[in-house]
């Protein structure tokens, strides 16, 4: 999460910078990939939702790929990560996997 949310600030910074306006939609990808994550952190991963924070994640770093994407492999393999261990744990009693 601290990953993305740096990657964000440098974008954004980045982009100020140049005189351009950020992409917006790349801005909420990002807060939406960053919250599954955040959840994690507190020890309430939702694996359903760390699954999705890894596609978007994937995603936006696909779609940057070419220019600053790159930056965004670290949070990729972290989210991966975090996201095939949440699936390794047993779920909780009393609460459905997923």
């Amino acid at each position: 999460m601290a990953w993305v949310a740096g990657f964000t600030v440098f974008y954004l910074t980045l982009i100020h910078s140049q005189g351009n306006a950020p992409a917006w939609w790349l801005i909420a990808v990002l807060v939406a990939a960053a919250i599954p994550l955040g959840l994690a952190a507190a020890a309430r991963p939702v694996r359903l939702a760390l699954f999705a924070a890894t596609l978007l994640l994937a995603g936006a770093t696909l779609l940057g790929l070419l220019s600053i994407g790159l930056l965004l492999v670290p949070a990729v393999a972290a989210a991966a990560t975090v996201t095939v261990l949440a699936y390794q744990r047993p779920a909780h009693r009393g609460r459905p996997a997923g």
